[in-house]
C-alpha cells in the first residue's frame, strides 16, 4: 500500500509522459502484488483483489502484461467464488441430512 501510494505521488509530480508512464507501471505491478496476495489470502479478501484487479485492467495500457495478469487473475477470483460457493452447498445439504438422520432416529 505504501509502495502505491508513493508510485501515485510520483506519477502526478512528473511532467514528462515517459517518467510517468514509469512510475504507472510500478504502481500496477504494486497493484497486482498485492491482488495476488490478498487473493491467496482467503474468501474474505476476494472482495478487495478483485478491486485491485479491477482497476489495473481499466487503467493499464492494452498491450502491456499487468493488465493480461490482472485479468487473469480475475478469472481465477470469480472461480474460486464459484468453487466455494458449490462446497458450502454440498456442505450444508450433509448437514442437514445428517441432522434428518439424527432427528428420525432420536425422536
Amino acid at each position: 500500500t505504501a509502495a502505491i501510494s508513493l508510485c501515485r505521488y510520483h506519477g502526478r509530480r512528473r511532467i514528462r509522459e515517459t517518467l510517468s508512464r514509469e512510475s504507472t507501471s510500478l504502481e500496477e505491478t504494486a497493484l497486482l502484488i498485492r491482488a495476488n496476495a490478498r487473493f491467496e489470502m482467503g474468501i474474505d479478501q476476494f472482495p478487495k483483489a478483485m478491486r485491485d484487479a479491477r482497476r489495473i485492467v481499466e487503467t493499464a495500457a492494452p498491450s502491456e502484461g499487468h493488465r493480461r495478469q490482472a485479468a487473469e487473475l480475475m478469472n481465477e477470483i470469480e472461480c474460486a467464488k464459484r468453487c466455494r460457493r458449490r462446497l458450502d452447498r454440498k456442505l450444508s445439504r450433509d448437514v442437514c441430512r445428517w441432522v434428518q438422520t439424527s432427528m428420525n432416529e432420536h425422536g
